[in-house]
Formats: C-alpha cells, structure tokens, sequence
C-alpha cells in the first residue's frame, strides 16, 4: 500500500527524533511500542471470549 508524502514526512520526523534519544531513552521508546502494539492487538481481538480467561479448576477440592 502506497504513502502518501504527509504520511512520509511524519515517519521521517519520527526517525529523525528518534535518533536524538540516547540508547537508554531508545529502548524505552521502544518497549512503550512494543507494550502499544500488543495492547492494540489484544483489543482487536475478533471475539471478547478469546480475552477472557478460565478459572483453574479445584481438583483438591
């Protein structure tokens, strides 16, 4: 799927500021990234079933 420029220039400021951060400062840029990409994937979930959870089952009961 093509860009369009404005789309270009925005990643281009985002490369750009990027490179500024130190190396400690990067690493957390990305982890936040990464934590806002999984979050995004788990709320796109296709069904709200497949994010909730089981209870384990008491088998010493």
């Amino acid at each position: 799927m093509p860009q369009n420029s404005s789309d270009m220039k925005r990643l281009a400021e985002l490369n750009s500021l990027f490179l500024t951060l130190n190396n400690k400062d990067q690493d957390i840029a990305l982890i936040i990234l990464r934590s806002l990409k999984f979050a995004q994937s788990v709320m796109s979930s296709p069904d709200p079933a497949d994010r909730t959870r089981k209870p384990p089952e008491n088998r010493f009961a």
